[in-house]
């Protein structure tokens, strides 16, 4: 599995506006896509930093999620003043274990 970490700056008052985009907008394309596994956003409230993980099946995968990704962090940064890409990362997942139940 790999993943795709895209960590993200904003003022206060764009949080909770980046958690609506995130849910609403980007997530639906993103879970459309071939090979999507999985995604989580963590937000820091006190640094204003939001970052979203995605997981995908291949390396191929994670290459054709590029443009889209492009365009959607994009269109996120009109409607949330102050938006800022910080960093934007590929990795390949060593371990992943999630609780469930």
């Amino acid at each position: 599995m790999y993943a795709r970490v895209a960590t993200l700056k904003t003022g206060a008052e764009g949080i909770e506006a980046s958690i609506r985009y995130f849910r609403e907008v980007a997530l639906p394309g993103i879970r459309a896509m071939s090979g999507f596994q999985g995604a989580t956003l963590l937000i820091n409230r006190d640094d204003h930093l939001a970052q979203s993980t995605t997981y995908w099946d291949t390396p191929g995968h994670l290459q054709a999620l590029e443009e889209p990704a492009q365009a959607i962090q994009e269109a996120l940064m009109d409607p949330i003043e102050g938006v800022e890409v910080v960093s934007v990362e590929s990795y390949e997942v060593a371990v992943d274990e999630t609780a469930v139940g």
